[in-house]
This record gives structure tokens, C-alpha cells and sequence, in this order.
């Protein structure tokens, strides 16, 4: 068992100590995907006393969100 912020969902492999923490966040007045992204990363920066933070590059990929199975 481990603490996890308001803000994360944290999901645990069974047998091994190996985790994926995802960030939790709020809508963004931002109109783009692109925006979005860049002004959550900007925040968490800011938020986490960050002296630097550059985004270099960013890319987005549309996937079918249907569901599965009909």
C-alpha cells in the first residue's frame, strides 16, 4: 500500500514493484490538444519548483474510442 495524492491514480503490478502513475487534471481553458498539454506540463512545473522545463517537441495520435465489442 502506498499514498497517493487527491490528484493521481497510481496502478501497481502484482509481482513486481514495477507502477504507472497518472496525473489526475483539471479542464483547461485552452482550446487545442496542444495547448492543453503545454499549459498542464507548465503547471506541474511551476507546482513542483521546477528551475527549468522545456517542451521540445510534442505529437498527438487520434484513436477510435469506440467501444471494443458492440
Amino acid at each position: 500500500m502506498r499514498q497517493v495524492p487527491d490528484n493521481q491514480e497510481v496502478f501497481v503490478h502484482a509481482n513486481s514493484n514495477a507502477s504507472i502513475i497518472v496525473e489526475v487534471l483539471e479542464l483547461s481553458i485552452e482550446s487545442t490538444a496542444n495547448g492543453a498539454a503545454r499549459y498542464h506540463f507548465e503547471q506541474l512545473a511551476k507546482d513542483n519548483g521546477a528551475v527549468a522545463a522545456d517542451i521540445e517537441q510534442s505529437s498527438f495520435t487520434e484513436i477510435d474510442a469506440s467501444p471494443a465489442f458492440p
